[in-house]
């Protein structure tokens, strides 16, 4: 249970960190989009690097909630 609770720490730091990287980008794409951004083959990388992204966030908050289920339910079973 110790060593289920190591990597349910681990997956919602992941799922932090990806949230953080995720909320930063969107802020930054905001900002150069206003400033006007003419390059099209910029504007393509940017929209795969959003969707890159927006997956690894989508992954990493898989995990972390397979792990907090597992986590609790042997816990529960560990109580009874």
């Amino acid at each position: 249970l110790f060593e289920l609770n190591k990597v349910m720490v681990r997956m919602r730091r992941n799922a932090q960190e990806a949230l953080q990287r995720y909320k930063a980008f969107k802020a930054d794409k905001k900002v150069t989009s206003l400033q006007g951004e003419k390059a099209s083959i910029e504007g393509v990388y940017s929209s795969y690097l959003g969707i890159l992204m927006r997956n690894q966030l989508k992954d990493a908050f898989t995990f972390y909630k397979r792990v907090n289920k597992d986590y609790h339910e042997m816990k529960r079973k560990q109580q009874n």
